[in-house]
């Protein structure tokens, strides 16, 4: 479950610089530092999917391709349609099974989609909806964290020990110490993927992840 953060980029430049044994900040420059931090901001979010957004939009009766939204999208996880789900397929497939076949009889504006698919930064839905509303579930790439090192962290406090051993890891491998970088990795990369399995575990969704169909 997300919750609002409260750990700074300063925090974490604290706690590395002690650790490291860099407190005068001689070694590791604070360009490094930001650097460091959204790197591994990054790789958490990348991996365990954290930033979660949803919009919903009204679709126009008859009208199959729309925009997506504006926004730093990493991941669409589910597109519904009048709150049913609608399956996504590849694009390869789309061009096998459906462009140029869009049924013409038998849809009203109370058509439900079936299926859509992505292209240029537009999704298409098969076959085009009627009338309703259109909700689009995403994950988002965070905002870069910069010198200004009270800003908070953009992900919530139970990633924290993450970055902090992602940006120890990085510290390390600029200081050719490879055995303390790995453990720094071992160890970032086992609480991520406990922090999966844990997710997976409570999250009973109403719809199912994405699944391309070739």
């Amino acid at each position: 479950m997300y919750s609002p953060p409260t750990r700074t980029v300063q925090e974490v430049i604290d706690y590395v610089e002690r650790v490291f044994g860099d407190e005068s900040g001689v070694q590791l420059e604070l360009a490094d530092l930001i650097m460091f931090i959204n790197n591994t901001l990054d790789e958490i979010n990348t991996s365990n999917r954290v930033l979660k957004e949803s919009v919903s939009f009204p679709a126009v009766s008859g009208v199959s391709v729309y925009t997506f939204p504006e926004r730093r999208i990493l991941q669409v996880e589910a597109l519904l349609f009048n709150d049913k789900l609608v399956r996504n397929v590849s694009y390869a497939h789309a061009l096998e099974n459906f462009i140029g076949q869009l049924p013409t009889e038998g849809y009203t504006d109370t058509a439900q989609p079936l299926y859509w698919w992505e292209w240029a930064g537009k999704f298409t839905f098969w076959p085009a909806p009627g009338e309703g509303t259109i909700q689009l579930d995403y994950t988002v790439r965070h905002h870069p964290v910069t010198s200004e090192t009270s800003t908070l962290l953009p992900l919530p406090d139970k990633y924290y020990t993450d970055v902090l051993a992602g940006v120890l890891r990085q510290a390390y491998d600029l200081d050719e110490q490879p055995d303390l970088a790995g453990a720094q990795n071992e160890r970032m990369l086992a609480s991520l993927s406990r922090k999966a399995d844990d997710e997976r575990s409570a999250q009973r969704m109403y719809y199912e992840t994405i699944t391309l169909i070739d």
